[in-house]
């Protein structure tokens, strides 16, 4: 899910009044975040779009509010479309913990066990053949020096 708010973000972004104020900036990808979350939980596009807007309407351009709004629709529904097409399965949790040892809030990225944030991990902690461990010994001739 994170590809698709961080597109819907990208998109609306120069629509801002001020598109690189970090407040600003901040308020949209939440907003972003939580409409593609609540779309991928079931919640209409066209409710969505509509609470998405109302969120950010005040970081917007006037002049280029309408525009937002259409593109919000186009975007949602277009990836509504998607989502039922793939009948996506409900979204996994990361797996990965935080510095205080509680589980990560975030939904797994498809296809494994970690978010956008953690993936790095799904590597890292993969597990090894036995047969493919090799010990580093120092040969015998060398080992008195």
């Amino acid at each position: 899910m994170y590809e698709h708010s961080r597109d819907l973000f990208t998109a609306l972004r120069p629509l801002l009044r001020e598109p690189e104020a970090p407040t600003a900036k901040r308020q949209l990808l939440r907003s972003c975040e939580a409409a593609v979350q609540h779309l991928a939980h079931g919640e209409a596009p066209d409710r969505l779009s509509d609470r998405t807007f109302r969120e950010v309407r005040s970081l917007l351009a006037l002049h280029r509010a309408l525009d937002a709004l259409q593109m919000m629709e186009r975007r949602l529904e277009v990836l509504h479309r998607a989502m039922a097409e793939a009948r996506v399965a409900p979204l996994q949790r990361c797996a990965a913990t935080n510095r205080r040892g509680e589980p990560c809030g975030r939904d797994a990225l498809r296809g494994t066990d970690y978010c956008h944030s953690h993936r790095h991990l799904a590597g890292a902690l993969a597990p090894v053949a036995p047969d493919a461990v090799v010990l580093l010994r120092r040969p015998p001739e060398h080992a008195d020096r």
